[in-house]
């Protein structure tokens, strides 16, 4: 687990040897900030780490209905680090692979605190389109990771564009978007159309023709046209060539317009997804990552 930001994180002084019931009767049925998820807990000897449930009100504080205890003393580290910065999940992953069997509570930068909760080494799946070479995906997560991206186990699964338009046959294809598949367009010698265009087909092109994209390019052509295409579906969730989907995933989505979307252990970003949006799903499929998979 990582919380997602340092503001959800606050910090409890009390005066009791932090155990199990003491720390959930202690901030059961309290009144707690309305932002405060997580409270990193000390007796001023040991620390721990608990997860509040709070009822949701307009008020700026709100009567804690659930505590989970996340850690206790024996497990617990607490650690300052003033250039280390606690919003930057790469910085918290080195960390963690120093003491991997903990939850470390993190004094960084500007005093700033939060945790870490990682199982590692941590296992996702990247599902991605290529080209471009390499993917959206892989990029940014590597910029967002830095050295700390060798700490994952990445399982990278790419769907092919070019592989998928050798094997339609045809000399004309149609394509999603046009800015996306220069690459392609330099390697094949079938026409190339984009459905962000709008390209004008005669009736002969309309009835026969072969569409790469997801169910949401099937919609555009049949708005487009009148006529359903003959879909080659290359969406990352509902791909053929995906597999393994056990291990938490991340993936690109058209449908997805902004932030991030959760159905189960997959987690979808935006087709433009950004580094904040990319950065957000990381943490969330590494907060899955609290056992083996």
């Amino acid at each position: 687990m990582i919380p997602r930001h340092c503001g959800d994180v606050g910090i409890a002084e009390v005066d009791f040897p932090l155990e199990e019931k003491r720390l959930i009767d202690h901030f059961l049925h309290r009144k707690s900030y309305t932002r405060t998820k997580f409270y990193a807990v000390t007796n001023k000897k040991d620390w721990a780490v608990v997860q509040i449930f709070k009822k949701q009100t307009k008020n700026l504080f709100q009567k804690v209905e659930e505590v989970k205890v996340l850690s206790l003393p024996d497990r617990t580290r607490f650690i300052i680090e003033s250039n280390l910065d606690v919003l930057q999940i790469g910085h918290l992953l080195a960390v963690q692979a120093e003491h991997p069997k903990d939850l470390i509570i993190v004094q960084g930068r500007f005093d700033h605190v939060s945790f870490i909760d990682v199982r590692l080494p941590a296992k996702i799946r990247v599902v991605d389109v290529v080209p471009p070479n390499p993917s959206k995906l892989q990029s940014i997560i590597k910029d967002f990771l830095g050295t700390s991206s060798n700490i994952i186990k990445i399982d990278l699964q790419l769907i092919n564009i070019e592989r998928l338009a050798e094997e339609i046959v045809g000399d004309k294809l149609i394509l999603p978007c046009g800015s996306a598949y220069d690459d392609l367009v330099k390697t094949t010698k079938k026409e190339l159309l984009f459905l962000d265009r709008a390209p004008d087909l005669s009736k002969k092109d309309i009835m026969s023709a072969e569409v790469i994209g997801c169910s949401l390019s099937k919609r555009i052509f049949e708005e487009l046209y009148g006529s359903a295409p003959n879909l080659h579906n290359m969406c990352p969730k509902e791909s053929e060539f995906v597999t393994n989907n056990e291990i938490p995933t991340i993936s690109r989505c058209c449908k997805v317009k902004n932030g991030v979307e959760i159905d189960g252990n997959w987690v979808s970003v935006p087709w433009g997804a950004d580094l904040c949006e990319v950065g957000e799903a990381i943490r969330i499929v590494l907060s899955m990552n609290q056992g083996e998979y």
